[in-house]
């Protein structure tokens, strides 16, 4: 239980870059993006981005996730402050995130895009906005669930352009795919995809 110093870092590096982080409720099928407003030496405070409607069930559940940049964490306790959301490092833990390398999240003006080719019709060329990014793979935003974000789904080659310049290109493999509501409030897709190196 607690947090390391390294991860308490990363927690206030977040908070003062205002990288968006997520959070979510065991009860509830939806993650929720919001921002660390504080880190303490007790806990860390988070924007209640959670819509009224799914305040009963989130704080019904008996397990919460805190993700933030490459650092997973978990808790059996979440507090309020009668706004925000508070997460008590004396009952957060820390999950061993799989991911290697450093993930980058991309703001929508940042322009990183996704291009990839629906492997059903072999020319269809789907064009996503790029959530998150590291050497190993990238997450994109897709308004609505579809079969060809399944996961195990199989890519040849997606392409990642940034400012309309390509970047890279390889094949890709859908590891998830997850209603997230995003900052604007809307509920979106998000697919993760490792590259296949």
């Amino acid at each position: 239980m607690g947090i390391n110093p390294s991860s308490l870092e990363t927690l206030q590096q977040c908070m003062s870059e205002r990288t968006p982080v997520t959070f979510a409720s065991e009860n509830v099928d939806i993650v929720f993006q919001t921002y660390i407003l504080e880190v303490t030496n007790d806990h860390v405070s988070l924007q209640n981005r959670v819509p009224p409607e799914y305040i009963g069930k989130t704080t019904e559940s008996k397990n919460f996730s805190l993700q933030a940049n490459m650092l997973r964490f978990s808790s059996s306790k979440i507090e309020s402050d009668g706004e925000n959301i508070l997460f008590p490092f004396g009952e957060l833990s820390e999950i061993e995130e799989t991911r290697q390398t450093e993930r980058f999240p991309f703001t929508m003006d940042e322009h990183v895009i996704c291009e990839i080719k629906n492997p059903y019709d072999q020319e269809t060329i789907l064009s996503k906005h790029v959530l998150d990014m590291s050497s190993s793979g990238l997450s994109i935003r897709s308004p609505k669930p579809s079969k060809l974000f399944l996961a195990g789904t199989k890519f040849d080659k997606i392409k990642v352009l940034i400012d309309g310049e390509l970047y890279s290109q390889t094949p890709a493999t859908v590891v998830y795919s997850r209603k997230l509501l995003d900052l604007s409030g809307k509920v979106r897709v998000q697919v993760g995809l490792k590259f296949e190196i």
